[in-house]
């Protein structure tokens, strides 16, 4: 395996076996020539404080120099304010931030990172989402972390982000769950196990679900998983491969307007740890499936009985959920706008709604 693919294939590790962090993390230093890379995720800027998530420690930040940071020098950290406002992979250097007048005086910079080994910094918000964001910092003291550094080695920060991303959210299982397995069950998670060629060998209970609904990611004739479309297909049997050969696999969304968001995440399935399903399955690839569904609109017949409607209400309620308008209503079934507003007083009076997205609310419930 080529250095940078084991390197991509470590941070997929850490998912597995957290403790794995400082290794891959030490990893990628070496590579980029720093003396530490750290790593910490956190919520958004509350009083001027980034709540933690988690981080991990290394030279630089040793664990007792991470608790005061996340405790207290993080206020006066000048990359802390702006991670939210940072696209992700965008390069951010601590030279650009502050001037050496400003550094002089700065807590963070003269009481904790110098002290500890660092004063040069810069790296990329590798994941962020409305709640969480996660940066990734390169350290050196006595040169600059510069731009064509960060630029070089984003293609392969940006699976540290995805790593980073799905160990965030398998956190809390994993700590109340005795095992990776154990952790997907326990928060339904659909996540299949399968070779290189993209055949399964193992699934967790939700992925065994999903595969016998046989719905839009099923197993084709040939026992390969496929998609709806050939040229969906294709991608995701070469993410498959990828992540089989070590390379960091991918991502991949899947939209249907009828049947809602297919989301793909495909990664290695462990380079040093043990597999969550079984430790020979070694270098296989784990796929994540997150299935975002579209409402379907109410049947005509049921809001008919649950409202005491007639029959024209009961169609036009239908196509409220929807989300047609009035006027849209009014047009697709050759009526006045007048009796469509009629029909709707009718309706919200018999769902006691005071508003049409009221009424929709009470009508998704059903």
């Amino acid at each position: 395996m080529e250095p940078v693919d084991r390197l991509i294939a470590l941070f997929y590790d850490s998912v597995l076996e957290q403790s794995h962090w400082a290794l891959a993390l030490g990893a990628l230093a070496e590579a980029t020539g720093c003396v530490d890379v750290s790593l910490v995720a956190g919520g958004r800027m509350t009083d001027g404080r980034l709540p933690s998530y988690g981080a991990v420690a290394g030279k630089v930040f040793r664990p007792d120099r991470m608790a005061d940071y996340l405790s207290h020098y993080v206020r006066w950290d000048p990359q802390a304010p702006i991670i939210f406002d940072t696209p992700v992979g965008a390069p951010v250097c601590s030279d650009a931030l502050l001037c050496e007048d400003e550094i002089a005086r700065n807590p963070f910079f003269q009481e904790l990172l110098i002290p500890s080994g660092g004063r040069h910094y810069g790296g990329w918000v590798v994941y962020a989402d409305q709640a969480l964001a996660v940066g990734v910092t390169l350290h050196r003291p006595n040169a600059p972390v510069d731009r064509p550094l960060l630029r070089k080695w984003w293609p392969v920060a940006r699976h540290l982000g995805h790593a980073a991303s799905l160990a965030a959210r398998l956190a809390p299982r994993l700590a109340s769950a005795e095992g990776f397995r154990r952790a997907l069950d326990a928060c339904g998670a659909a996540c299949l196990l399968v070779d290189a060629a993209g055949r399964p060998i193992d699934a967790s209970k939700a992925g065994e679900a999903l595969l016998a609904a046989g719905m839009r990611l099923r197993i084709g004739a040939d026992r390969r998983l496929r998609l709806d479309g050939e040229a969906d297909t294709a991608r995701l049997r070469r993410l498959i491969a990828s992540a089989c050969a070590g390379r960091g696999g991918g991502e991949m969304d899947v939209d249907d307007p009828a049947a809602g968001r297919l989301k793909i995440e495909i990664a290695p399935a462990g380079v040093t740890a043990e597999n969550p399903f079984a430790s020979r399955h070694a270098g296989h690839a784990l796929i994540l499936i997150e299935q975002e569904t579209t409402p379907r609109a109410p049947d005509e017949d049921h809001i008919r009985r649950r409202l005491g409607c007639s029959p024209a209400e009961a169609a036009v309620a239908q196509m409220l959920a929807q989300g047609l308008a009035p006027r849209n209503i009014a047009e697709r079934r050759g009526v006045s706008i007048h009796t469509v507003r009629a029909q709707i007083r009718a309706l919200l009076h018999a769902a006691d709604a005071k508003s049409i997205a009221a009424f929709v609310a009470f009508v998704a419930r059903y």
